[in-house]
């Protein structure tokens, strides 16, 4: 007996967009400098500097674990199953979110409008859209019985393909 939820799809994709990383790294180096400025050389920086242990924390968020999370963790996992196509954000949701396939009504493929551009991770759009974005670029609108969601993929073809599949198994 075949596995229920063998993954007949998998991608992975992590934040390219070189708008968002200059931000993080632009961030990052500014807490650096004020960081080495007052608390290796001692000289305060600013009229009215940040007391040190204030200055350590937001160095230590901002300089050190966000440019980490953007690094290592940040990633939208697609993954089609022969039960629906789960998909998870990481590091922001702790389980797979699911979407069965017999509560999908109809799907698409979608290329994303330039109003979309710049946003990224779990949103809603002005149509009340559920969106997973990542870098923007095209994805897969589904169509469920109570909402929609967009889902960002790099080759949304490829989960059609993979969905098709599915339903041409359940025929059989």
């Amino acid at each position: 007996m075949r596995d229920r939820n063998s993954v007949l799809h998998r991608e992975v994709q992590r934040p390219r967009q070189l708008l968002s990383w200059a931000l993080v790294i632009g961030i990052a180096l500014f807490f650096w400098y004020v960081f080495i400025q007052q608390i290796v050389f001692g000289v305060p920086v600013g009229s009215k500097p940040a007391p040190d242990m204030i200055l350590m924390i937001f160095w230590f968020v901002s300089g050190v674990v966000f440019p980490v999370m953007m690094l290592a963790f940040i990633k939208l996992i697609v993954e089609v199953r022969e039960d629906g196509i789960y998909i998870r954000y990481l590091p922001f949701h702790l389980h797979y979110r699911k979407f069965l396939f017999e509560d999908i009504t109809r799907y698409e493929p979608t290329v994303f409008r330039f109003s979309q551009i710049g946003r990224w991770g779990v949103s809603m759009n002005i149509d009340g859209d559920t969106e997973y974005l990542l870098n923007r670029k095209q994805g897969i609108k589904l169509y469920l019985k109570n909402t929609n969601v967009v889902i960002e993929t790099e080759n949304p073809d490829a989960i059609v393909e993979a969905i098709e599949k599915f339903k041409e198994r359940e025929r059989t």
